[in-house]
């Protein structure tokens, strides 16, 4: 999950703070457990990936398991910013690159191309993913991982933002003023389809529980993912004011979020969106 051009709502210094890395490798590590070890719910675990490509690289946390879990490959991390210093595979390299830009590379040269919680903070997404697209060979893999963050919602209620002074709705509409879009998850599917690239299209949406739960629910792979969700997301929030109080993101607004997840009368659930193409051949 990494940082791909100035929507990102972080201030710049948080970029290679220790809370912000820290947050980004458990967010790794809780998808890691929720896919059963693996790197993804994409079936590329038996594939023999000469070239891995992730976008958005962040702390590197992904790029560093593929490395190790397919280390006869070449694996390609690029980021706006740098790897933080850290042991680093011998077959991974970072480049620093702009998504926005036309990437560096010839098309059709990996085989596996992935981008994690990095596609909701472009914007001209279908533009930089049809470029994207051209850098993956036949037979490839594009996974996408976003959330729908105006799904996060009262469980049980349709669609919808939970309300106008929450503080997912403020930052949902700051960021779509800049260009991003907090929602893409839920457009995985038609982007796909729209390339034409793809014969093989898979989107699976999952719905966690954000608040606590009721006792039957807590073992659920679903609620461990989503505890690990509330506390990067309260990591995320305490940052919040310092740069954007003046749009409405105040300390109060914070907490008033940071009650209500911690609530245990309260059911509050989002939507992450796990897609994956492999193009044609």
């Amino acid at each position: 999950m990494g940082r791909a051009s100035n929507t990102y709502m972080l201030p710049e210094s948080a970029f290679t703070s220790p809370a912000e890395l820290e947050r980004l490798d458990k967010v790794n590590t809780a998808l890691t457990v929720f896919f059963n070890g693996k790197l993804s719910f994409a079936p590329i675990e038996d594939t023999q990936p000469r070239r891995i490509l992730e976008l958005g690289c962040g702390s590197g946390a992904w790029a560093i398991d593929a490395a190790s879990n397919f280390s006869k490959a070449e694996v390609i991390a690029v980021d706006i910013n740098p790897i933080p210093p850290r042991p680093l595979p011998k077959n991974l390299t970072f480049m620093k690159l702009n998504l926005l830009k036309p990437l560096p590379f010839k098309k059709c040269s990996f085989d596996i191309i992935h981008a994690r919680m990095v596609m909701m903070h472009l914007p001209q997404v279908e533009e930089v993913l049809q470029r994207v697209f051209d850098l993956l060979r036949p037979g490839g893999y594009i996974i996408l991982e976003d959330p729908d963050n105006e799904d996060l919602n009262d469980e049980g209620i349709p669609r919808g933002p939970v309300g106008k002074e929450h503080l997912s709705t403020i930052l949902n509409t700051l960021m779509q003023s800049l260009g991003a879009q907090p929602c893409i998850g839920r457009d995985h599917k038609k982007i796909l389809e729209s390339s034409g690239y793809f014969d093989d299209i898979t989107v699976k949406k999952v719905c966690i529980p954000i608040t606590p739960v009721e006792e039957a629910k807590k073992g659920s792979p679903e609620a461990k993912l989503g505890h690990s969700w509330k506390e990067s997301w309260k990591t995320l929030a305490e940052a919040l004011p310092a740069r954007y109080s003046d749009q409405g993101l105040t300390k109060d607004v914070v907490n008033t979020f940071l009650t209500t997840i911690d609530d245990p009368n309260s059911h509050i659930v989002t939507a992450l969106y796990f897609s994956w193409g492999r193009k044609k051949l």
